[in-house]
């Protein structure tokens, strides 16, 4: 192409297009990666806080279980407390064990048993305590029973109690145990204590000593607490209904692998306040790159050389080399004659 055909202003046009092309090609690509890399960071933020609010519930129940089985010894394994058991002594268990752990740390149900595993409390014979209520959580209390009692070896009643397996447990203690577990078709935690001396041998056929369990449900108002604790809008227990839309839902699994229990929040969308807090940013580069010289360059009102018109567009490079308007960053190049 002539020198005298580049300075047509068909020729110009044409200069210019074929200049601006590749420009905004790789304008166009460059906003693309930058959105999917919003997103996909944005999504795996997401993925992340759940992993992390299901670490975080988990511990809390972990929290929770050991606290129980702390207020339980706090109560059940004084001197006091390991005579009057060895008596039976009702009365005494009544005021001094049931009560204060029902009263002060919100217990729900409270249960000692003797050397042969014979519930001495509460007394079936009163008239507060029905029998057939008594044979009916019998089979709640069992494995705990049997693991205290040493019925069950630790590596074997890891594997048989009714229990969330990614609650972690604690080296094998013949002394006490804690467990969440299911009691009366309700979620609960289930402590025990055996009520002996200190320097009474357990493990090597010492002489059998009472048991206090005690039972604290996972009601509501224990969701609610670690709720607020742990910021988790919406959590509840899941039974036979399915979770809402949206819901994250949790399942515990015992040792054997089956489910034990399910557990459902609103987790809170941290992708929108990534990409609310990243949209600023964008909006400030295109408008840098709008304003910058190859824009202007390539939009400016200067007559082209060659040109009857009093206004057009010059060519990039010779624009950005002899255009005054370009290089001062203003619009209008009325002062520039070729």
């Amino acid at each position: 192409m002539s020198l005298a055909n580049v300075r047509t202003p068909a020729a110009w046009d044409r200069a210019r297009l074929s200049a601006l092309v590749p420009v905004g090609l790789i304008v166009a690509v460059a906003i693309i990666c930058i959105v999917v890399a919003v997103v996909t960071s944005a999504r795996l933020a997401d993925e992340v806080a759940v992993q992390h609010d299901e670490e975080l519930f988990i511990n809390a129940l972990a929290g929770h279980r050991e606290r129980v089985l702390r207020e339980v010894q706090s109560i059940a394994t004084s001197e006091e407390t390991v005579a009057r058991l060895r008596n039976s002594d009702g009365g005494w268990i009544e005021r001094n064990v049931a009560l204060t752990l029902k009263d002060k740390f919100n217990h729900d149900y409270v249960f000692v048993v003797d050397a042969n595993d014979r519930i001495i409390y509460p007394v079936s014979a009163s008239r507060s305590t029905d029998p057939a209520w008594l044979n009916a959580v019998r089979p709640d209390l069992g494995p705990i029973l049997g693991y205290l009692r040493g019925r069950l070896r630790p590596e074997d009643a890891a594997y048989m109690r009714p229990e969330p397996d990614q609650l972690a447990r604690s080296r094998f203690n013949p002394r006490h145990d804690r467990r969440v577990q299911s009691f009366m078709n309700r979620l609960a935690v289930v402590a025990g204590a055996l009520i002996a001396p200190s320097d009474h041998d357990l493990v090597d056929g010492g002489e059998p000593a009472p048991i206090v369990v005690s039972v604290k449900l996972i009601d509501e108002g224990v969701m609610a607490d670690i709720a607020a604790r742990l910021d988790l809008p919406n959590l509840h227990k899941l039974d036979a209904q399915r979770s809402a839309p949206g819901e994250h839902v949790l399942n515990l699994t015992d040792g054997r692998g089956k489910i034990f229990a399910r557990f459902a929040w609103t987790p809170k969308q941290r992708s929108e306040e990534i990409v609310k807090s990243v949209v600023p940013f964008i909006i400030v580069a295109l408008g840098a790159l709008a304003s910058s010289p190859v824009l202007r360059c390539a939009t400016c009102g200067v007559p082209r050389p060659g040109s009857s018109r009093e206004s057009g567009s010059c060519g990039i490079l010779r624009c950005m080399t002899r255009c005054r308007g370009c290089r001062t960053g203003a619009i209008s190049a009325s002062g520039w004659k070729p």
